[in-house]
């Protein structure tokens, strides 16, 4: 410890004073600290950082190749130790990082691939629940490790021509909560089949994980709770990584729950395009999947981080001091120009003259960092004779490709002579909330739905009513006020009856709900995300699809309460118009676009037509 603070103490002295005899003398002291700190020591990550960083200083002066070769290794070894704290390894694979992607480094793939790997670890073992991991990426020491990781590394794997492992990086730093969450619930028949001991063992440690992930109890009893309920979530993570050790040395599981491959990814673009949409410091690209041919990268060279962020903070400023319609209209209709500009128009371009897309075709989008608060579904030209996105083809969006995936997977429309069952939860008097005249004709309009509707109404939404409603429905209209919460999003809740009583986030997601099908979310932000980690892609409706819904209509922001009703009539004559044993939740998409095109018939502000939003398949 002393010969690595007195390393410390001289490389910053080099720092004001530029004397490389300082900074050879730093280095020495760094490398007799390593003889003390040998493998297994909780220390000797930190050390090979400081020598790292002490080398690479002085390649940067002597452009001594040697240096920068052991630099990068120092770094690498550090990132590797598994001893040594998370966060030591994460700060080392962070410089690894900026130093390889000043070089042009070949080993900045591996670098990337390490501060991934470490970031899910760290959210596995650091943690006390869900909302301690969101807090953990979005402020502090975490938030500063990920920066755009994900982005950065999507972008290098493009410039270097390597789509189909640009896919796998991208879909694996997309909505790391989520899709912790989600390797709790794998399906494990196959594993079953090979070891009965592991699969109980690895099952129950799951299940385990899973309740104290979604607990919502973490700090609530003091500081001596929280330390032990960190305690015993450390343990629990421990013995499931030792578990999912063990069964990757299976013959047949070496890459149980690694990185999906692109083979399996690429059949969400089963029934249409998936258009990833990657902005990064290092060059912003759309990746198009398709289900027959290769993906493709379209250059943004527009879509800069900061210009992506200047639109959304223009949007947010918009959509919440809402001005004079036409002054709204004016701004709303600059920003959908410069998304048409920046990133849809070069994307359509590929769609219409290469891949021959048929227009009124169904596509995906899946964006990452502020994109993801874009409304990319009605980017256009705006000008007479000019073409709009919602003109030309369905949009739909998804959280993560994995997701889009798992929505798909076994889904067979039932044909019921009764139509599915419909949940209608309809609260126009929330207490403490401004009241919503338009609910109730909302729910004369749910009431003429043929088939099996349930609505629950007024004093008569609890949470317990509506979550029990939910286990058995096949659909779900809410029709109420929706709330995203700014800072802790799975806090992020639908208004009932009263403020204790509001359904939230994590109130849904700890459900299960096996026959859910369809959700329409006529409420205020349902899709409004979570703008300090728009990469978790934190919402109601994205919540909605992780809890089992297959296809769910959400709102980006504040929606007008009259166009409630209007909405619901048109989406449902859709939805229903070839009778009840045809209904379909794959339609929901049409059915929306449908709805929407009636708002425009009657000339409605931009920014109440372009909220509402389509996500599933």
């Amino acid at each position: 410890m002393t010969l690595n603070n007195l390393g410390i103490s001289i490389y910053a002295r080099f720092g004001q004073t530029s004397d490389m005899k300082d900074l050879g003398a730093s280095i020495q002291h760094y490398q007799d600290a390593l003889l003390l700190c040998p493998i297994g020591h909780p220390r000797r990550s930190v050390t090979l950082n400081n020598i790292g960083t002490a080398l690479y200083a002085r390649f940067r002066r002597t452009s001594d190749t040697a240096d920068r070769k052991n630099s990068f290794q120092c770094y690498g070894e550090a990132a590797e130790h598994d001893l040594s704290p998370l966060a030591d390894r994460l700060l080392a694979s962070n410089n690894w990082i900026d130093s390889a992607v000043e070089q042009s480094d070949e080993s900045l793939g591996n670098a990337y691939a390490s501060a991934m790997d470490l970031l899910d670890r760290s959210l596995l073992l650091a943690a006390s629940s869900m909302s301690d991991s969101h807090a953990r990426l979005a402020r502090g020491r975490f938030k500063d490790q990920r920066r755009a990781i994900t982005e950065d590394a999507t972008a290098y794997a493009i410039k270097n021509r390597q789509l189909n492992t640009a896919v796998e990086v991208f879909e694996r730093g997309r909505a790391l909560l989520f899709t912790q969450l989600g390797k709790y619930k794998t399906c494990l028949d196959d594993l079953e089949t090979e070891s009965s001991s592991l699969t109980n063992q690895f099952r129950t440690l799951s299940v385990a994980l899973e309740a104290s992930t979604l607990s919502d109890e973490a700090g609530m009893e003091g500081e001596a709770s929280v330390g032990d309920q960190v305690g015993r979530r450390q343990k629990l993570a421990a013995a499931w990584e030792r578990t999912l050790a063990e069964i990757r040395l299976l013959k047949g599981f070496e890459n149980f729950l690694r990185v999906t491959p692109f083979s399996q990814l690429r059949e969400a673009a089963s029934d249409g395009p998936v258009v990833l949409v990657n902005i990064s410091q290092y060059g912003s690209d759309a990746i198009i999947i398709h289900k027959t041919v290769e993906p493709v990268s379209i250059p943004l060279p527009d879509a800069t981080p900061a210009a992506v962020e200047a639109l959304v903070r223009t949007l947010n400023r918009t959509t919440t001091t809402r001005p004079e319609p036409y002054e709204s209209d004016r701004i709303l209709s600059n920003i959908l120009q410069d998304i048409w500009r920046s990133i849809a128009q070069p994307i359509v371009s590929h769609l219409s003259t290469k891949l021959r897309l048929p227009l009124g075709s169904h596509l995906w989008w899946i964006p990452t960092s502020f994109a993801c608060q874009l409304p990319l579904h009605a980017a256009g030209s705006y000008n007479p004779g000019g073409r709009n996105l919602a003109d030309l083809f369905v949009s739909s969006y998804a959280p993560t490709i994995s997701s889009l995936r798992r929505a798909r997977a076994g889904y067979r429309p039932l044909k019921r002579a009764s139509g599915p069952p419909i949940l209608v939860v309809a609260q126009s008097a929330a207490q403490g909330a401004p009241p919503l005249p338009q609910v109730p004709h909302e729910v004369a309009v749910m009431r003429l739905l043929p088939g099996q509707v349930t609505i629950v109404e007024e004093d008569e939404c609890t949470r317990d009513v509506v979550l029990g409603g939910m286990a058995k429905t096949a659909w779900a209209h809410f029709a109420c006020h929706g709330k995203q919460h700014l800072t802790e999003p799975f806090k992020s809740h639908f208004l009932l009856h009263t403020p204790k009583e509001s359904l939230t986030l994590l109130d849904i997601i700890k459900h299960g709900l096996p026959h859910a099908e369809l959700a329409v979310l006529s409420a205020c932000h349902s899709a409004a995300g979570d703008k300090s980690t728009p990469d978790e892609v934190i919402h109601l409706t994205a919540g909605m699809l992780f809890a089992g819904f297959r296809d769910v209509v959400g709102t980006m922001w504040a929606m007008t309460d009259e166009d409630g009703p209007m909405v619901a009539k048109e989406f449902y004559e859709h939805m229903f118009r070839n009778g009840l044993e045809q209904v379909d939740c794959r339609d929901s998409a049409k059915a929306l676009v449908k709805a929407v095109r009636l708002l425009r018939r009657k000339r409605v502000p931009l920014e109440r037509w372009i909220n509402f939003v389509h996500y599933g398949i």
